[in-house]
């Protein structure tokens, strides 16, 4: 009965990927701009940010951090923020919206928790204003090191020899041109090197492995980035096939949840 179910599991992955095979990718340049949008140009000099960069330092992967960024406004009229962006669904802002008078002052806070996650990370919260509704106005980044509280302990699914944070994701609130970015914490529990790898069909979908060779001990992430050009017409299901790990195909599927 187990074999039949992993036959019929591969057998529905591989249609999905043969289904969605046909489908147009768009420039690695514009994805790149559509991660990271350079600051607007009509807008620049607006906004004035003290510090425009913390850095936590090490954090454990149970800590909820809290930060703030002190904006002000040194345009002569009236600036209104309409949006408050993350780069990441782990980086949450809790600060509204706001209308700042000349040279009034605005705190911009954001929640960050890092359950799941663990090493280096550096995410941003792009500002925007009705001076530019394409680009940010402005920029903040927070970035530390996640350690984990207990050695792997953290990493409750195995995929072969890799032990991961979870084995599934779901997208939400997608919008074209916004990027949308969810996490996966891995190790490497074995004795050999990992060279870890993955291939997807959906448009706008990437999926990364940092490091992509993971040495014996190490722990890395999964990072599955969706930013769409165009806003897709329904949901959407897949798979992603983790290559590298010594697994039955069907134990080394990531599955991929983009809601609307």
């Amino acid at each position: 009965m187990t074999t039949l179910r992993h036959i019929a599991l591969t057998v529905v992955a591989l249609a999905c990927l043969n289904e969605l095979s046909a489908q147009v990718f768009i420039s690695r340049a514009a994805l790149d701009e559509l991660v990271s949008p350079a600051l607007s140009d009509v807008a620049e000099g607006v906004l004035s940010i003290k510090s425009r960069v913390c850095d936590v330092g090490e954090i454990y992967d149970n800590d909820v951090v809290r930060v703030s960024y002190i904006v002000q406004n040194r345009h002569s009229e009236v600036v209104a923020i309409t949006a408050l962006r993350a780069s990441c669904s782990c980086l949450k802002v809790t600060s509204a919206r706001a209308t700042l008078s000349p040279d009034e002052s605005y705190t911009l806070t954001a929640e960050f928790n890092p359950a799941g996650r663990s090493g280096g990370f550096s995410y941003d919260i792009d500002i925007y204003t009705a001076l530019d509704d394409s680009h940010p106005t402005e920029r903040v980044t927070l970035r530390g090191v996640i350690r984990p509280t207990e050695a792997f302990g953290h990493l409750t699914e195995a995929m072969g020899l890799l032990r991961m944070s979870r084995k599934s994701v779901t997208i939400e609130s997608v919008k074209s041109g916004t990027t949308r970015r969810e996490h996966i914490a891995v190790a490497n529990s074995g004795t050999k090197a990992l060279h870890l790898r993955a291939q997807t069909t959906i448009e706008g979908l990437s999926i990364a492995f940092k490091p992509a060779l993971l040495e014996p001990d190490m722990e890395g992430e999964i990072v599955v980035e969706y930013c769409p050009a165009v806003l897709p017409e329904r949901d959407i299901a897949t798979f992603a096939i983790v290559e590298g790990v010594d697994a039955p195909a069907t134990e080394r599927m990531i599955r991929i949840t983009i809601k609307r």
